[in-house]
């Protein structure tokens, strides 16, 4: 469904400038009409961004990003927790709300550690020669 609503996003806008274009200018000759289409394309491409799918982002701070989308995953896990403790108050159930509150505090810790800091500055605080693609793997798999 996304992407269809993005294709939509994409096309609707074209389609638009082309049917006023089409209504107010009958008579352009084939140049200009194609020089019109051109240019609503470029509007089109720039207001969707789509250059940034094209180019790569250079982040430099993945580690921090990394424990902010770890920190996500477990507050999202955290509602789901305090939900089902809601619904049903035992001892389990408390001590997964609890385990989740506690990991949610030492990803805290580690976005403290590592915000303004680049995975070379960091592998080289820890003196590992390799740690970067180490991390790498940790965080995003095998390159293989």
């Amino acid at each position: 469904m996304k992407g269809l609503m993005h294709s939509l996003d994409v096309v609707l806008p074209v389609l638009g400038v082309l049917v006023i274009v089409g209504a107010l200018l009958p008579d352009l000759p084939s140049q200009t009409l194609g020089a019109v289409i051109l240019g609503t394309l470029l509007i089109q491409a720039g207001l969707s961004r789509m250059s940034h799918r094209f180019l790569p982002g250079e982040r430099r701070f993945l580690a921090l990003r990394a424990e902010g989308e770890l920190f996500i995953t477990l507050m999202r896990s955290l509602n789901a927790a305090a939900l089902v403790l809601r619904n049903e108050d035992t001892e389990e159930n408390r001590l997964e709300f609890e385990q989740i509150r506690e990991a949610m505090s030492k990803s805290v810790e580690r976005m403290t550690e590592a915000a303004g800091k680049t995975v070379k500055q960091i592998a080289a605080e820890a003196g590992h020669a390799d740690s970067v693609a180490m991390w790498k793997t940790d965080f995003f798999g095998s390159p293989d």
